[in-house]
């Protein structure tokens, strides 16, 4: 049964890598065939569309079923700091895909995805990026964020900052994402993927298969009036809903 259950996900992953890397290049040429007519005129337009569309790509050929779970209302006029667990290579477009309507999101990203053929030029254009390994990049980031935010875009961080590969349910989260939050008094959006592990494993490239997810998009957690020294508290708030969403199991 192993051996029936590899073979198929070695060509499942195959299949899936095709599906999108033809998503990313017709993402690509029209983000060029746009920008060449409008410039930077439908930016947000055009990251909704690939953000959404491309992410519900995602789910229907891959065969990614994924139950969105809305335990709040959203203000489309209000900026936030939303934050999710990360485990797998799939865990972006299922964030986008599953996003509300009314939260317009940029992600922050690692400098190095920018490099990546096709797909750098689109992270380059539609994200905020940063490299972790270098202390004035990380300054800078904050004050792009901030532009980010003031355009009236939501900010997306995953607080653990890489993958989690280890077999605890989190990996120790930064700081960064809550100072952010505090620093401009924005609410922290929580949303938590369950089920992502057993969709592509966190340790091992070719591991792509179909299967059930649950995204929980949590009650906005308010920061007005809060101070530096909150940021424990918040991190240890934030873990604890999303460890607990993780118990709960897919729906």
């Amino acid at each position: 049964m192993n051996f029936i259950r590899n073979t198929f996900q070695f060509f499942w992953t195959i299949y899936f890598g095709i599906i999108f890397f033809t998503m990313v290049l017709v993402a690509f040429i029209v983000f060029k065939i746009q920008y060449f007519l409008f410039k930077d005129k439908y930016e947000s337009e055009y990251k909704d569309f690939l953000f959404r569309g491309v992410g519900k790509g995602v789910r229907f050929f891959g065969l990614i079923f994924v139950k969105d779970i809305y335990h709040a209302k959203y203000d489309k006029n209000q900026s936030y700091v939303v934050v999710g667990n990360h485990n797998t290579a799939v865990d972006i477009p299922l964030n986008t895909s599953s996003c509300p309507k009314e939260i317009n999101i940029k992600f922050l990203g690692k400098a190095e995805a920018g490099k990546t053929p096709f797909l750098g030029v689109l992270v380059t254009h539609l994200t905020v990026l940063v490299d972790r390994k270098n202390p004035q990049s990380r300054k800078n980031t904050f004050n792009l964020m901030a532009k980010e935010i003031a355009k009236g875009y939501s900010i997306f961080l995953y607080p653990e900052g890489t993958r989690n590969r280890t077999n605890e349910p989190l990996k120790n989260f930064y700081d960064g994402a809550f100072r952010l939050a505090i620093e401009h008094q924005l609410p922290i959006v929580v949303c938590t993927l369950v089920g992502t592990k057993k969709v592509n494993s966190p340790n091992r490239l070719m591991s792509f298969m179909p299967g059930k997810v649950t995204a929980h998009w949590e009650e906005p957690i308010q920061t007005k009036g809060k101070t530096k020294d909150e940021v424990t508290e918040l991190k240890e708030k934030v873990a604890l809903l999303m460890k607990k969403r993780l118990a709960e199991g897919v729906h």
